[in-house]
């Protein structure tokens, strides 16, 4: 079956004939056309206006009112090298930003401190979330990729996770002082390994799958 008048699936700007003009019909064939040439959808609009992660879980078979569904694919070693990439400016930026914290604690001006100290550890969530599904796109097990100081990335995240518990264990206690250590010394020296792990990480997916 062609089209149908009322609506245009693009792959990239090209063309799709889907035999139903349904999201869950257009997905599937995007996916599968994507996959064949190694690449993964990225985006998809509808008229423009970007679906959310929602919509694309659950696609709708309900025919749509709509003149244009168009995807996006991207190779996929390119989109976990550029997000890697982007994970170590944002741990430059954390790390400036812990200093900062560390001295305004140890000076007792805890109000703005404790403000920015939530943000650096939404940046770690987000250093988190890149490295385990970047790792999962790329078909990665983390427990056997070999890091230069001859740990793995599984044992690098888990020491990260111990440092992250001691900040908290400190922050419930109000234990300032520890907070101080932990956010000046501890984790200025996780934003430093991390740093460096994401360049060797980004290059290695740019390059290609390997371990």
């Amino acid at each position: 079956m062609g089209h149908t008048q009322s609506m245009e699936v693009l792959l990239d700007g090209k063309r799709l004939d889907v035999p139903r003009p349904t999201l869950a019909a257009a997905l599937k064939l995007a996916v599968e056309t994507a996959n064949r040439d190694g690449r993964i959808i990225v985006e998809v609009k509808c008229d423009g206006a970007r679906l959310s992660d929602d919509a694309l879980a659950s696609p709708s078979d309900e025919v749509l009112g709509t003149r244009t569904l168009a995807f996006t694919s991207e190779d996929p070693r390119l989109l976990v090298a550029r997000s890697m990439q982007d994970a170590e400016d944002l741990l430059g930026t954390t790390r400036e930003k812990q200093q900062s914290i560390a001295e305004r604690v140890q000076a007792g001006d805890l109000g703005p401190a404790l403000a920015d100290l939530s943000e650096c550890f939404k940046a770690w969530q987000v250093l988190h979330d890149v490295v385990s599904q970047g790792c999962a796109v790329l078909g990665w097990d983390i427990e056997k990729v070999a890091l230069a100081d001859g740990t793995t990335l599984s044992a690098a995240v888990a020491d990260l996770r111990v440092h992250l518990r001691s900040l908290r264990d400190a922050l419930e206690a109000e234990d300032w002082s520890a907070v101080s250590d932990v956010v000046g010394y501890d984790l200025d020296a996780q934003a430093t390994r991390w740093q460096a792990t994401l360049r060797v990480l980004a290059d290695q997916a740019a390059g290609g799958p390997g371990e």
